[in-house]
């Protein structure tokens, strides 16, 4: 048991220091570690061997990664759309913009197929831009 400890430790330790590059790649290192970790507490507590903490270690390991990586996605695909809203703004005071109809416009125009899902819809032509 102590020696699957020992593992454990050492694989935390040389997880944590990778770089994750991406809320997904975080999610998903950080969701296997605490996972392998209570995976291997739970197997070692229920088998009373390591073969049974290596088990819940593994077994961990692959569900708090599946549950890390959904939830770093989650918050990759939050920054993405923040990141083009705070460019359409960029974009309307680079341009002297201050009328708000038209920034909103121009805005809902760079996020329109995120936030509305329509089928077959066409921006409709307009002469006042």
């Amino acid at each position: 048991m102590k020696k699957c400890l020992v593992l454990i430790v050492i694989l935390t330790m040389i997880l944590g220091c990778a770089t994750p590059q991406t809320k997904t790649e975080e999610g998903t290192r950080k969701g296997a570690v605490i996972g392998a970790i209570g995976g291997a507490i739970i197997g070692g507590i229920a088998g009373g061997d390591a073969k049974g903490a290596l088990i819940g270690a593994g077994v961990g390991a692959l569900a708090g990664g599946a549950i890390g990586r959904s939830y770093g996605k989650k918050a990759d695909e939050q920054e993405a759309a923040l990141r083009r809203q705070l460019a359409a703004i960029e974009e309307a005071n680079r341009y002297g913009l201050y009328d708000l109809d038209r920034v909103e416009r121009m805005v809902l125009r760079r996020v329109a197929h995120e936030y509305f899902l329509l089928k077959d819809w066409k921006e409709p032509e307009s002469n006042d831009d």
